[in-house]
């Protein structure tokens, strides 16, 4: 049912992109269910990935974010980093970027696409709920995580950053295959559900019953039985397996550092 995943290059495919109703994006000092821009109230599966494995992913996408678009800057628009001190992609957060770019100092032959121009600001905008997730702890379904990726795809890739777009791609790879499996795995409202299920059709069985009812009885019971076991221990195995492919693609001593 898990198939291995320590090795990222099991991964493959492009990335969808996926695109929500922008709003405006709140930071809070306590942990919310509000994820800004990426809120939506449509969404009715709230699945999440453990909270240590939700924060690894988070935090390699904001850092990989923050590298990507200082050395953006730091290409075309050089003398704006130097008037404000900034040497590295470690002292500028992402959130700030919005603001700072907001103004006309990157030329516009900086993009391949002049078009895309509004939609890089818009994505930065979108994407300082990264951070926020990030910081304040949030628990995003992930569903959400997903479309956070998405979005860091689409700007690395808009400012011809390959490198980071392709490691973002991985990790992206690796989240829609984990989201794949818990849509899958069933609620424990519905385990208990099929457990009584399974309890009545054993004591319908020790019931005088004709051999009919009593075949279709041992039948629900394999299929009530195979559904139970959908929901195992394995997936603990898949969340470390998880963890141990992100060091191997990216160790967290690397997103401390200019990468």
């Amino acid at each position: 049912m898990t198939a291995s995943i320590s090795n990222p290059a099991n991964f493959s495919g492009p990335a969808t992109q996926v695109q929500a109703n922008r709003v405006r994006t709140q930071a809070h000092i306590t942990p919310s269910m509000d994820f800004g821009p990426y809120e939506d109230s449509n969404v009715k599966d709230r699945r999440k990935l453990p909270f240590e494995v939700q924060w690894s992913i988070s935090f390699r996408m904001f850092r990989t974010l923050e590298n990507a678009i200082f050395d953006f800057t730091k290409k075309w628009a050089p003398n704006a980093l130097a008037m404000n001190d900034f040497i590295s992609g470690k002292k500028v957060e992402l959130n700030f970027w919005e603001r700072f770019l907001a103004t006309p100092i990157v030329n516009p032959i900086a993009f391949e696409n002049q078009g895309s121009v509004p939609r890089f600001h818009q994505l930065l905008d979108r994407l300082k709920e990264v951070r926020h997730t990030f910081v304040h702890r949030k628990e995003p379904p992930v569903l959400y995580l997903e479309r956070m990726l998405a979005d860091s795809i689409e700007l690395t890739t808009m400012i011809g950053d390959e490198t980071r777009a392709h490691k973002l791609d991985q990790i992206y790879q690796m989240v829609h295959y984990m989201a794949s499996l818990l849509r899958d795995q069933i609620s424990n409202e519905t385990k208990t559900i099929l457990e009584d299920r399974l309890q009545a059709g054993r004591r319908a069985q020790d019931m005088s019953i004709d051999w009919l009812e009593s075949n279709r009885l041992k039948k629900q019971e394999i299929e009530i039985k195979r559904d139970l076991s959908h929901d195992t221990a394995s997936f603990e195995a898949l969340y470390s397996n998880t963890l141990q492919a992100l060091e191997m693609m990216q160790p967290l001593t690397d997103t401390l550092t200019d990468d």
